[in-house]
């Protein structure tokens, strides 16, 4: 079940089994996978599997997401480096999945915003970003090639009203892919956070910018293997957490913020 839970973790609540056969007769198939139906062996444990997956998929599905930071997605910036035939060894793409994977595994919760979007319905309420119904905290401005110029002005606002904004290195050049323009001053403020495209500086600074709400910690610090996603729902907090250390269980504290109550083991 690790890596169904950890699809879980990240938000995939739609479960699409792969097929069940009419018939095994013949020899017309192409192609053997699996199958869920009264052929396998295992059809007969399939219940136990199914009724974990479907308690587990209603409850991520109640209410809303809690998450505090924002990851802006550098989709452009793929374009220009895929217009060639050979696109870069080490580009934007990899520095994305570091940044993301060093949330995750630090239990800072995110969302990519897509620059499109942002523009049409993005705006700053206090130290807050909102996106329609989304507030974030925290953005992080992952390696890129270039930025849209209302991007770059949804940061400047966002920086002026007390927001938190962490850059990773190295920074856009660009904005609208013309060389210059004013995103080079906003990593430079005094107010923003630039770190390098590596774990420890991206948690540290996140830590630094107090966003978290959940942490999953042993005495070395957060138990990067453990995913966790927090929803609220009628005035409650439901918190998933799965283990995709396939070696090994794993003790831990955790802590939650801005909740009050007993705790319910379902």
């Amino acid at each position: 079940m690790c890596i169904r839970d950890r699809q879980i973790a990240l938000g995939v609540s739609l479960r699409c089994q792969h097929l069940a056969w009419y018939t095994m007769a013949r020899g017309g198939k192409r192609d053997y996978p699996p199958c869920f139906n009264y052929q396998s062996s295992s059809w007969k444990y399939h219940r136990e599997t199914e009724d974990y997956f479907a308690r587990l998929c209603l409850m991520i599905t109640r209410g809303e997401a809690e998450r505090e930071v924002l990851v802006l997605h550098p989709m452009e910036s793929y374009w220009s480096e895929r217009a060639a035939l050979a696109p870069p060894k080490g580009g934007t793409d990899e520095a994305l999945v570091t940044v993301m994977t060093a949330l995750l595994e630090s239990h800072h919760d995110f969302d990519l915003g897509d620059e499109d979007i942002l523009a049409r319905h993005a705006s700053v309420e206090a130290k807050s970003l909102r996106v329609g119904k989304a507030r974030y905290h925290a953005v992080v401005v992952p390696p890129a090639v270039t930025w849209r110029r209302t991007t770059v002005d949804l940061l400047e606002r966002f920086a002026d009203a007390g927001g938190k904004i962490v850059v990773v290195a190295p920074a856009a050049e660009r904005v609208d892919c013309e060389k210059g323009g004013r995103f080079a001053e906003i990593h430079s403020r005094e107010d923003v956070r630039t770190v390098e495209c590596e774990r420890e500086q991206i948690a540290e600074a996140l830590d630094a910018a107090r966003v978290r709400t959940v942490s999953v910690a042993d005495s070395k610090g957060e138990v990067a293997p453990v995913l966790v996603q927090r929803r609220s729902h009628e005035g409650r907090t439901i918190l998933f957490l799965a283990n995709t250390d396939r070696g090994k269980g794993h003790a831990a504290d955790v802590a939650v913020s801005r909740t009050t109550g007993g705790v319910e083991d379902w």
